[in-house]
């Protein structure tokens, strides 16, 4: 019998479990249990890491142990029944355990456990009901997880399939019942919800759709949900942006095309900084948050919730045995302020003196600092500057002119975290009386709005089913490049294009088939010309170019004729091959007109004659 924290103990067992290091040594990761003589109900749960015999540090336990199994985090029963190794494989990979169960046919369970692929070889093809077990152990979700605890402990990784009244509803394993038992620094998804960032659309919705849903609402990340109203992944603004690039057709593409895998949190289920290594593993994706019943919530913030898991770590590793685990609710009021600021504005702030010394900096900037190690108090703005990308010469410019207006507004493409994201910088003065006392700078990620822009941009200037430059585009270029011909004394042509017998095919085989048609004869068009050179969809079946730097009626001729050869070639679509011909006409700035409009005035009207000539 020994005595602890006030408390008579009348046993103190130690289980050890053994986990492989990434190098030489094995890292025993030691569980005592104990329980109080005084009532028989008072337990208490203490973890020791060990490298080597050397004990590394105790974590106290973060409150009492989950009374019963129904108050542990539980998995989702599997349904599926003729898995093979590397869906196990996957399933134990991403509920980071060493053990799953498996239906078969009799409709109980079986168990998986890892240590099978040693007895098979590393062989995936290999009959995996041969190495199923019976390393199961049921309980009911009413059972004290205490008085099986000990029983279960010494055994393998068992899984624990958890009972109601009505069957199964859910599982664990033993290592899982022990370490969500304990205190190593945990927290929950629901915690570091956000929830104006998202939109919910159907895998069926065009990603253009997406796009303007994003826009009209100012949102940045779309959950892609299935027919049953599942999810399937995220599509972001940049991705979009992305496909833009692309030249995809935003407007026919299918959000199911272009969804993007997402790792998923639920509310309420605990999550260390083990689990937020898996959430890593998906890169700058964004994460979304399930309730307890399987609802969308919205995104979790991972950065912050990894800053509190580090900092709980550290402070429960430093206070391991006296200090309370710390309680992200318990915040100070600069705290509460840096939580606005970040969550609601997501805006970086710093502020300076006079002389630019740092005297205040909230969490949100620590998001666009590429070495956040060198900002602290008392330094120099330079750090915040420098990862902004504005030069100390520039700085000191704008606080010359600041002073005088009391604010300016810059903006930049920067990168963080590998990726390119473009930011407004406020710089304003702070006044006391008719002193200038000091600065702040306000940095806001406004890359949402400027990818919209741009796609707004792109969009208004592009056909909607060739990708070609538009009439608008085609208008604005064709006015630039006569001021250019005209200032450096050259010339251009202006040829249009209307193809034959695509009515034809409208009429006969749907418009389905003509838009296809329209689209394989615009990417042969963009493939012949030069790169100075333009080609726009005009309307209906007509295309119309600029050749810049063609001087005289033969080299027209020859580019006709190189274009209406690659319009004959036969097109298949469906399995059906057309045939369509062009009929063209052109003219030449200045010799036939100087005024744009009188240009393609001739150039269609010669290209109509043709067109009779050739019926």
């Amino acid at each position: 019998m020994v005595k602890r924290d006030n408390t008579t103990v009348d046993h103190f067992d130690t289980i050890g479990i053994l986990y492989k290091g990434s190098g030489s040594e094995d890292s025993v990761h030691t569980y005592s249990y104990a329980e109080s003589s005084n009532d028989g109900s008072s337990l208490s749960f203490r973890s020791s890491m060990c490298h080597n015999g050397a004990i590394h540090g105790t974590v106290k336990p973060k409150g009492p142990m989950p009374a019963r199994f129904k108050s542990l985090p539980l998995h989702p029963m599997p349904k599926r029944r003729g898995a093979g190794f590397p869906d196990l494989l996957s399933s134990a990979r991403e509920k980071r355990t060493f053990s799953v169960p498996v239906p078969v046919a009799d409709g109980t369970y079986r168990a998986f456990n890892l240590n099978t692929l040693r007895s098979s070889n590393g062989d995936m093809d290999t009959n995996i009901q041969e190495h199923l077990n019976n390393d199961i152990i049921h309980v009911q979700d009413d059972d004290i997880v205490e008085n099986d605890l000990m029983d279960i402990v010494a055994q393998n990784d068992k899984v624990i399939i958890v009972h109601n009244a009505d069957g199964p509803i859910g599982w664990t394993t033993v290592h899982e019942s022990l370490l969500n038992s304990t205190a190593a620094p945990l927290t929950r998804a629901k915690d570091y919800l956000i929830d104006n960032r998202h939109v919910v659309l159907s895998l069926t919705r065009s990603v253009y759709g997406a796009h303007k849903e994003l826009f009209s609402q100012q949102r940045s990340v779309v959950l892609v949900i299935d027919d049953q109203g599942e999810l399937l992944g995220t599509i972001t603004d940049r991705d979009i942006s992305r496909l833009i690039e692309k030249g995809c057709d935003i407007w026919n593409t299918e959000l199911a095309n272009e969804v993007k895998p997402s790792h998923v949190l639920t509310e309420n289920k605990p999550i260390s900084l083990n689990d937020l290594d898996m959430v890593a593993s998906y890169a700058e994706r964004p994460v979304p948050i399930i309730s307890s019943a399987g609802s969308l919530m919205g995104i979790a913030d991972i950065k912050k919730m990894r800053r509190y898991l580090n900092s709980a770590a550290e402070i429960t590793q430093e206070n391991s045995t006296e200090a309370a685990p710390m309680n992200p609710i318990s915040l100070s009021e600069s705290m509460i302020l840096d939580a606005v600021l970040s969550d609601t504005l997501r805006t970086g702030i710093v502020g300076t003196d006079e002389f630019l010394n740092i005297i205040y900096f909230n969490e949100a900037i620590l998001d666009f600092i590429q070495k956040p190690e060198l900002l602290r108090l008392g330094s120099k703005i330079w750090a915040v500057t420098d990862s902004c990308a504005i030069s100390q010469q520039s700085l000191n410019a704008m606080l010359d002119t600041v002073k005088e207006d009391g604010e300016q507004i810059f903006a930049n493409w920067i990168t963080i975290n590998e990726g390119k994201r473009y930011i407004q910088c406020r710089l304003s003065t702070v006044k006391q009386r008719a002193h200038t006392a000091g600065f702040v700078l306000s940095v806001q990620d406004i890359t949402a709005q400027r990818n919209a822009e741009e796609a707004i941009r792109k969009l208004a200037y592009q056909d909607r089913l060739t990708q070609l430059p538009n009439r608008l585009l085609f208008e604005e270029r064709l006015s630039l490049e006569a001021k250019r011909s005209e200032r450096n004394g050259s010339q251009f042509a202006i040829m249009m294009l209307d193809l034959d017998g695509f009515k034809a095919v409208n009429d006969d085989y749907g418009h389905s088939a003509g838009d296809q048609l329209l689209q394989i004869m615009g990417e042969r068009l963009l493939n012949s010309i030069r790169g100075s050179d333009t080609v726009a969809r005009f309307g209906g079946d007509e295309f119309v170019f600029i050749l810049p730097d063609v001087s005289n009626p033969q080299d027209v001729e020859t580019i006709a004729e190189k274009i209406q050869d690659i319009i004959h070639k036969p097109c298949e679509i469906n399995g059906t091959v057309f045939h369509v011909g062009a009929s063209i006409g052109y003219s030449i700035y200045p010799d036939d007109a100087e005024d744009p409009k009188a240009l393609l005035d001739l150039a269609d009207t010669r290209m109509y004659k043709n067109k009779r000539e050739n019926c």
